[in-house]
């Protein structure tokens, strides 16, 4: 009967490949010896350039693929200028005293009644080039105080043609009724939310204001006319805020906005170098205003780690770019400005390994000061949108990528561990494939994941792989497979054993084109892809 056993667990091991359920059904058969080599998985790892990113611990910059696949380095930030009022408006005043002409005062008293009119254009006084043709008033007020000295009464009316509101002119009327005393003086304040100010005189000019006043006198007998007696007027017009805003608003500066970008995929504590072919620093600027911005890029600059500053060479006279601009509320303008290697050294600063990519961008209006209409609505702004791109189109120098993951080589050969199991030997199956298209220099260490000790590595010394095969834009034609197979006796099963933690090092290097290091390009599909297996052959004797 022990023979039918002994036939059954071998028609079973030849059937036999990785599970160990299936061996502790054999440890069950007695009186049995069988030497089974039995194939366990260990490791199923991939790297990838976007481990540039990752290992340099920054969340600001981010890998991404173009529509051709083709990886770069994205650092990306986003600013705006608040949405402010870019014009104070000065608060405009009127005072003025009104007598009755000394000529009409006999007609005055042998008809009792009296009319004076005023129709003028005052200037607002800007003597700064500034030319206000239009205002659509946000939140605004016009405040009057109007007194009367004359013993007799009097209606004063005033009239805004250039305020109005549906078409409807501002007009207003004060009233001092005469009885022994002079009346007090009249003090009121109008909203003016939504009225609309001409500073044209209808099309004329600029940076004035139409005023129309009426005075009418009725006589009380037996008073008299003194050459004192006045109605006193005085206004003020406060704008504070503006919907829309029409004219020429002269050279100002908006606004500066500074971007610092951190370069951790340069960062001198990571192994090896890197060179990219054609970085760019792309700036697309969202302009809502109304009026010619230009942009003037005021510094830019790389800081190393030891602070030292790496200009970047730019015409700073050149480097200004004129921002569209809107004609009509509601619409915005996009312009996109591009500083890479065919106008600038941006190519040598970048590969110099810096730390920081800083630079600083300020805004003008009206920069080149020819007049023009300009428009300024309460929402206007500025909003940049700028790009660091660093494409992978790049050449590195024992440049360091890593993966890690679990590892667990105890549980696959536990169960092999009691008295009637011996191990005899263990070969680890490697199969790595290398799909990028530069030379790769492979490590696999067992650590422990508590010390962060290292316990064994797969390879001595490290394992070197040729580029893949590309065609001639930098696409993988057939990547490089090898398979390694690499005993391990006793002492190191036992390192196997310890470690809980694998981590893959792969340092790449790029190839050379008559003994010229050449760029290589870079594609989210390319890998370096490492399978590895254990055999482990084992001795299982029984005689009960």
């Amino acid at each position: 009967m022990k023979n039918i056993y002994f036939y059954l667990a071998l028609g079973f091991l030849i059937l036999f490949t990785s599970c160990l359920k299936d061996i502790d059904e054999i440890s069950k058969i007695k009186g049995v010896t069988v030497t089974p080599t039995m194939a366990l998985p260990l490791i199923n790892a991939e790297a990838n350039l976007g481990d540039l990113v990752k290992k340099g611990n920054n969340d600001k910059a981010q890998i991404e693929a173009d529509s051709n696949s083709l990886l770069y380095v994205l650092f990306n930030k986003k600013d705006s200028l608040p949405e402010k009022q870019y014009f104070t408006f000065p608060v405009f005043g009127i005072n003025m005293d009104i007598p009755m002409l000394p000529t009409a005062i006999t007609d005055f008293v042998n008809t009792g009644f009296y009319t004076a009119s005023i129709d003028t254009v005052i200037s607002l006084g800007i003597n700064t080039g500034e030319r206000i043709e239009r205002v659509l008033v946000k939140e605004g007020s016009i405040s009057f105080t109007v007194g009367s000295n004359f013993q007799h009464d009097v209606t004063f009316k005033v009239e805004y043609p250039g305020i109005t509101k549906n078409g409807i002119p501002l007009t207003d009327s004060f009233t001092f009724i005469y009885s022994g005393t002079p009346p007090a003086n009249i003090t009121r304040t109008l909203n003016i939310k939504g009225y609309e100010i001409d500073y044209t005189n209808n099309g004329f000019t600029y940076n004035v204001f139409p005023f129309k006043a009426k005075m009418d006198i009725s006589r009380k007998a037996p008073n008299g006319v003194n050459l004192t007696d006045k109605v006193s007027f005085s206004q003020n017009l406060s704008i504070n805020s503006y919907s829309r805003m029409e004219g020429y608003f002269g050279k100002f500066i908006i606004s500066a906005i500074k971007q610092i970008n951190v370069l951790s995929i340069f960062d001198k504590k990571v192994d090896g170098s890197v060179s990219i072919f054609d970085p760019r620093l792309e700036i697309n600027v969202v302009n809502s205003f109304g009026l010619p911005i230009t942009a003037k890029i005021s510094s830019i600059y790389a800081e190393t780690s030891t602070g030292s500053i790496l200009p970047v060479t730019i015409n700073f006279l050149k480097d200004t770019f004129s921002l569209e601009y809107t004609s009509s509320i509601g619409q915005t303008r996009t312009t996109k400005y591009i500083i890479d290697k065919t106008n600038s050294n941006i190519d040598q600063i970048i590969n110099s390994a810096p730390k920081k990519f800083i630079y600083e961008v300020t805004f003008y209006a009206n920069y080149h000061e020819i007049i023009q209409a300009n428009v300024l609505y309460d929402y206007t702004s500025v909003k940049q949108d700028a790009s660091l791109v660093l494409p992978f189109d790049i050449k590195v120098l024992d440049y360091a990528i890593e993966t890690d993951g679990e590892f667990d080589f105890t549980s696959s050969i536990a169960d092999m561990d009691s008295s009637e199991f011996t191990v005899n030997w263990a070969e680890v199956e490697s199969k790595i494939t290398n799909e990028m298209p530069m030379a790769a220099n492979i490590q696999i260490y067992l650590e422990d994941s508590v010390s962060n000790m290292v316990l064994d590595s797969l390879f001595y010394p490290d394992y070197i792989l040729p580029g893949a095969n590309v065609d001639v834009n930098g696409e993988p034609v057939q990547p490089v497979i090898a398979l390694i197979n690499n005993k391990i006796g006793e002492a190191r099963i036992s390192n196997f054993r310890k470690a809980n933690k694998y981590r893959m090092v792969v340092k790449l290097n790029s190839g050379k084109f008559n003994n010229v290091i050449s760029f290589g390009k870079f594609y989210d599909f390319q890998k370096i892809r490492a399978r590895i297996g254990v055999r482990v052959n084992a001795t299982y004797s029984s005689d009960n």
